[in-house]
């Protein structure tokens, strides 16, 4: 299924640009499942961010993948 991509508002629009337009650009939503404990042990760690903090973990594993990655 194809999502259909908002406008930006333009700077004559009412001035204001919202953070979700921007993000809507580059991000998606998706749900995923996590294990009980390994949600714990982020949320424990990191009280308000937790979210970008497991963001953090596959954008890692993938970086490291393409370090590996013979041209």
């Amino acid at each position: 299924m194809l999502r259909r991509r908002r406008r930006l508002p333009s700077p004559t629009d009412s001035g204001r640009v919202r953070l979700g337009d921007l993000l809507s650009e580059t991000k998606e939503r998706v749900s995923i499942r996590l294990d009980r404990d390994v949600l714990a042990w982020f949320r424990s760690r990191r009280k308000k961010g937790y979210q970008t903090a497991i963001k953090a973990v596959p954008r890692a594993f993938m970086e490291s993948q393409e370090r590996g990655k013979r041209p």
